[in-house]
C-alpha cells in the first residue's frame, strides 16, 4: 500500500514536466506556407532539426525567420534552440532590412 501511495506521489509530481507536441500557431501569427514549413519541420528527430537549422541560418533567407524563431520558442530539444539562438540573428537582421 505504501509502495502505491509512493508511485502516485511521484507520478503527481512528474506529470507536469510533459512536454506538449502539439503545434502553437496561434500564439506566432504564421501564414500557410510557414505553418507547412514548421509542421515538416516538427517530424524530424532532434540531429535532422540541428542540420536544418543550421543549412537555414546559413543560407540568411528571411523566409526561414519564423521556423528559427519557432524552434528556440518551442522546440522541447536544448540543442535545437542552441542552434537556431546561434543562427537567429542572421534571419532577424536580413528580416528588418527587408521590410
Amino acid at each position: 500500500m505504501k509502495k502505491l501511495m509512493t508511485m502516485n506521489i511521484i507520478k503527481r509530481f512528474f506529470s507536469g514536466w510533459r512536454t506538449d507536441s502539439k503545434l502553437q500557431f496561434q500564439e506566432l501569427d504564421f501564414d500557410l506556407a510557414e505553418e507547412l514549413l514548421i509542421a515538416n519541420f516538427v517530424k524530424l528527430n532532434s540531429n535532422n532539426k540541428i542540420r536544418a537549422i543550421m543549412r537555414y541560418g546559413e543560407l540568411g533567407e528571411s523566409d526561414f525567420y519564423p521556423l528559427v524563431r519557432y524552434s528556440i520558442i518551442h522546440d522541447p530539444d536544448v540543442s535545437v534552440k542552441l542552434a537556431a539562438l546561434k543562427r537567429i540573428h542572421f534571419l532577424r537582421i536580413l528580416k528588418i532590412l527587408l521590410v
